[in-house]
């Protein structure tokens, strides 16, 4: 727990069960980041809340070495909400990412954004609930990316007085069920 500062996990492999928070109560909330080589696996909860929301960066280098793609696997609740601004961002950056949990970025002045980029595969199970609303503004930036294939049963919203942006790409895009 570091009050509206900043965390760091760095590793060939990053794991998550617990909580991570970088909350603030009076101030725009902390910056947390976990790094890998190879593998992040984002569990438990992880919240970079305030006055305006945060930053949580996600991310595993991309190899070349097909055998050993990097690899997020997204399992827990990340929050970079804004109590009484706007929300914050939550980025997620590897080759492959699997995503079966929610990421809210939500605030009351304007909806933050979440962007979710897959050099290879992207895929998001029904359990995966992303949220960047506004209760008085616009709403936000969602951008889920795979360069290869982006498969979804997931839910999205970015909602507010004035709607946000919603942005699903990639070179084949499955909607499963999907909630846009």
């Amino acid at each position: 727990i570091a009050q509206s500062g900043s965390l760091g996990l760095f590793g060939t492999v990053v794991r998550n069960s617990g909580t991570v928070s970088a909350d603030s109560a009076t101030l725009q909330g902390g910056k947390i980041v976990f790094k890998a080589s190879l593998r992040v696996e984002a569990g438990g909860t992880i919240t970079a809340n305030g006055t305006s929301g945060g930053s949580v960066d996600i991310s595993a280098a991309h190899s070349l070495d097909p055998d050993a793609p990097g690899v997020v696997i997204h399992t827990g609740s990340v929050q970079a909400n804004g109590s009484a601004g706007a929300g914050g961002s939550v980025s997620m950056n590897a080759d492959s990412i699997l995503s079966t949990a929610a990421i809210s970025v939500d605030g009351a002045t304007a909806g933050g954004q979440i962007s979710v980029q897959a050099a290879n595969r992207a895929l998001s199970t029904s359990s995966a609930k992303y949220t960047a609303n506004s209760t008085q503004g616009q709403g936000g930036d969602i951008l889920v990316s795979a360069d290869v294939s982006n498969y979804t049963s997931g839910s999205y919203s970015a909602t507010g007085m004035t709607g946000g942006n919603l942005t699903l790409a990639g070179n084949e895009i499955k909607l499963a069920g999907a909630q846009l």
